[in-house]
């Protein structure tokens, strides 16, 4: 099997130290067919350890340095290593979490209808920083003036964890906020779809409760990994499956006639013709 086959198979490296065992040990392996929950001894310590690998903190991994078929191995952010097709690893995960189209839009969208409003620069700011965890927490403060701010990094609020951009959504004294802050969106989703929609507002309802945006606030549970991107201004998958599925954009127009004439006299100005006098500046900008 060439490399490049080889690679493309999940969990290669786990397979790469299969064989390596194997072929060191000169061990004669048989492989027989266990049926799931028929009460084999070895089947159920198998299954239990799996469990448990789920739970543990610290994730289990292999040193395959070694390995004579991992010659080269790609990790992620230096700490994971990337032991399946590299191809697809890197396209679910750009395209199955967040939709970056509808990110970008959400970027570049000015909310205070003025191109030069110091709001806008505000809103932009927050979401940039959200988005790539720059927000000014006591850890980055601690590093940046360490004389103004000497080791007192724990979060204000619960007092048992240093503050940063990851802690800063998992606090349990916000959770409550956070969780009432999603259930008033959602419940403007639910809204915005119900008027909108081309479907019943009962399956509207249930698509917005029990996705996996919002059903965890609903429930009280905590906080969902998708829920997270929507707080650090990224637009999930998740999020944009429930819309679409419903919703109609053609049929969604923001502004209605009366307010697009009113808009337009309001912007005619006057010009003097006199070249004497000085031109102000007029906003070519719509006001849309």
């Amino acid at each position: 099997m060439s490399p490049r086959r080889f690679n493309k198979i999940n969990n290669n490296i786990l397979w790469s130290s299969i064989h390596y065992i194997i072929k060191t040990l000169s061990l004669q392996v048989k492989l027989l067919k266990i049926k799931a929950h028929s009460g084999n001894h070895f089947n159920d310590i198998v299954d239990i350890q799996a469990k448990l690998g789920h739970t543990q903190p610290i994730p289990t991994t292999i040193l395959h340095d070694h390995l004579l078929n991992q010659t080269i191995t790609l990790s992620w952010n230096k700490e994971i290593p990337l032991n399946k097709d590299v191809c697809k690893c890197i396209n679910s995960t750009k395209s199955n979490l967040i939709d970056w189209a509808l990110s970008s839009k959400w970027f570049h969208f000015n909310g205070r209808n003025d191109t030069t409003s110091p709001l806008h620069s505000k809103d932009l700011k927050w979401r940039i920083r959200c988005s790539t965890l720059t927000l000014p927490t006591l850890d980055i403060m601690n590093r940046n003036s360490p004389l103004l701010i000497k080791d007192h990094t724990q979060c204000l609020l619960c007092n048992n964890t240093v503050e940063s951009n990851v802690h800063l959504w998992e606090c349990p004294e916000i959770y409550e906020r956070i969780r009432i802050g999603f259930i008033a969106l959602g419940d403007k989703l639910i809204d915005l779809l119900s008027i909108h929609a081309n479907k019943l507002v009962s399956s509207i309802t249930d698509s917005v409760q029990y996705s996996n945006t919002f059903r965890w606030a609903y429930r009280s549970k905590p906080i969902h990994p998708v829920a997270l991107f929507l707080l650090k201004s990224y637009i999930s998958n998740d999020l944009c499956v429930v819309s679409n599925s419903k919703l109609t954009f053609g049929n969604i127009d923001m502004f209605t006639s009366d307010q697009r004439v009113a808009a337009a006299i309001s912007r005619i100005q006057v010009i003097d013709n006199n070249r004497d006098l000085e031109r102000g500046y007029i906003n070519p900008f719509n006001d849309f």
